[in-house]
């Protein structure tokens, strides 16, 4: 029973993601837009949770701009803040002299 439950909520916070409906927090990155929900971005990432509160135009605008990030590795943490999962194909995408280090929240 409590498994069918997760199954329906997971599987409802994953279609919020594919449809857009209720998106209040647009990222660009690349050629790729995602239209996202600050709820399920910004709790868990301190990143995305700072973006969104303090700063410049980006955030007063609801559009966040990741033009020096891999489009793979976004696509892949947003498909892990959605559905707990990921591809797993990111192995060799990252460049190390452009290695950024992790920000902690």
């Amino acid at each position: 029973m409590v498994e069918a439950s997760h199954l329906q909520v997971v599987g409802a916070v994953k279609s919020c993601l594919f449809s857009g409906g209720y998106s209040d927090l647009t990222i660009r990155c690349g050629e790729d837009v995602y239209k996202v929900h600050k709820t399920i971005v910004c709790t868990p990432t301190g990143f995305f949770a700072r973006a969104t509160k303090f700063g410049d135009k980006k955030s007063q605008t609801d559009v966040n701009d990741l033009p020096d990030d891999e489009t793979r590795v976004i696509a892949s943490l947003i498909q892990y803040l959605y559905s707990s999962e990921y591809d797993g194909e990111l192995r060799g995408t990252l460049n190390a002299e452009n290695a950024k280090p992790l920000e902690s929240s």
